[in-house]
């Protein structure tokens, strides 16, 4: 059952992640602020710790991109990384 579980949480994750990121870094003003080489391969970084079942280090740089692009997450997207949040700390 956890093995299926992680599972789970890693594809949440790669999608939020991948939705996040496109927000980013298809907004032109945010784009233009924006030199930190872990937000522009965010998504490389995350699948990387992802692939080596690091899906703390993975939702920890998720929330580093959040943090450092100032990005405002929608309410789904907010949602779903409380969510996220959640089921990592149990």
């Amino acid at each position: 059952m956890i093995g299926f579980f992680k599972k789970t949480l890693k594809k949440e994750i790669v999608n939020l992640s991948e939705q996040i990121l496109n927000d980013i870094l298809t907004d032109k003003k945010r784009t233009s602020n924006i030199e930190s080489y872990g937000i522009n391969d965010g998504n490389k970084i995350i699948s990387e710790f992802l692939e080596h079942n690091e899906i703390e280090l993975a939702f920890d740089h998720l929330a580093y991109v959040i943090s450092e692009s100032g990005v405002e997450l929608k309410p789904k997207q907010k949602a779903r990384f409380n969510s996220i949040e959640e089921r990592l700390k149990k």
